[in-house]
């Protein structure tokens, strides 16, 4: 009995570390099919990438090798994608938003700003934790969070504030004080947008009026200059927010609800491991089954439809059955 019960407990362990294993390899899957010719040495790093994330976050491994499909659409290749997954698991943590939000919210803003750098996997990895960090300061120093900073970056504002070489913490301090006015998110963006442009255009058409005012837009090198004590004081903390974003991630993890995630994932991590060794067997009992299932099929389903009827039948009397009951 004793041996009956460890072999239904080890099958049973068995069948879901198989199972753990699929629902990851799916995922990993369908990322790599998008990134052309990916080497079986570097889905290997971007497995134990994923899984990592997994061990030190409250995201799956699941969820960390789907993100690796966003960062793909957004041009980076499988190199590129493991140097940023730490970065984009710390700033979903941070955030508190899934995975997929958090790649395309970061990998966006980091486009908008024209900081992705597709040739360089290591600058990538910098400029994604700059603007990751930044985000995460300006979220601690005014009212809006980190996902509504990172909207109003993809609503227009991050391209006009390439266009006019302003930076990220510059953009950043703008937003803080915007949101500071209960102004946030897509307005947020719209409205540094168009006080950008609306500047720019004006002081461009009439710079005589601007210059008796005393108003100057652009410096001697045509570069916009920032104003205001407010504007100047978010910027200043946000040039010194470097690892905010891993700070605050870590923070996060310290609820005993996280906890529990964490030992989830590691747990997990196992079962996702001992299903990796016993797929290929798995896969070869499938294959085994396939001649059986072809002969079997046809029988049983000319076995099905010839009581069929009786079936019927008896479904017919089971409300008059439940009735007496």
């Amino acid at each position: 009995a004793t041996a009956a019960a460890a072999t239904a407990a080890v099958a049973g362990i068995a069948i879901v570390s198989v199972k753990e294993f699929a629902k990851f390899d799916a995922a990993l899957t369908k990322s790599t099919a998008i990134m052309g010719d990916v080497s079986e040495a570097l889905v290997g790093e971007m497995s134990d990438a994923a899984r990592e994330v997994a061990k030190t976050t409250t995201f799956s491994a699941e969820q960390a090798a789907e993100s690796y499909y966003f960062l793909a659409s957004a041009g980076l290749d499988a190199a590129a994608s493991i140097k940023a997954m730490p970065a984009v698991a710390a700033f979903a943590q941070a955030g508190m938003f899934d995975m997929a939000l958090a790649t395309d919210l970061l990998t966006d803003a980091q486009s908008a700003l024209g900081l992705a750098v597709k040739d360089d996997a290591v600058k990538n990895m910098e400029n994604m934790i700059t603007v990751s960090d930044t985000l995460a300061r300006a979220s601690q120093l005014a009212n809006a969070t980190i996902e509504q900073f990172s909207v109003s970056l993809t609503t227009k504002a991050g391209t006009a504030l390439k266009t006019v070489g302003k930076d990220i913490q510059e953009g950043a301090a703008a937003l803080a004080v915007f949101a500071d006015a209960g102004v946030k998110g897509e307005l947020a963006g719209t409205q540094l947008t168009n006080t950008i442009f609306g500047l720019s255009d004006q002081a461009n058409k009439v710079p005589g009026k601007f210059k008796a005012l005393g108003i100057e837009v652009f410096d001697a090198s045509g570069k916009m200059i920032g104003n205001g004590d407010a504007l100047r004081d978010y910027e200043g903390e946000l040039r010194n927010a470097g690892g905010t974003a891993q700070e605050v991630a870590d923070k996060q993890l310290q609820s005993m609800a996280n906890q529990f995630e964490l030992v989830k994932s590691k747990i997990a991590d196992v079962g996702i491991e001992i299903g990796g060794n016993l797929a290929p067997m798995f896969l070869e009992l499938l294959d085994g089954m396939e001649p059986v299932i072809k002969s079997a099929g046809p029988a049983l389903i000319d076995f099905f439809k010839a009581i069929g009827p009786v079936i019927a039948g008896g479904l017919k009397l089971l409300p008059i059955i439940m009735e007496g009951v």
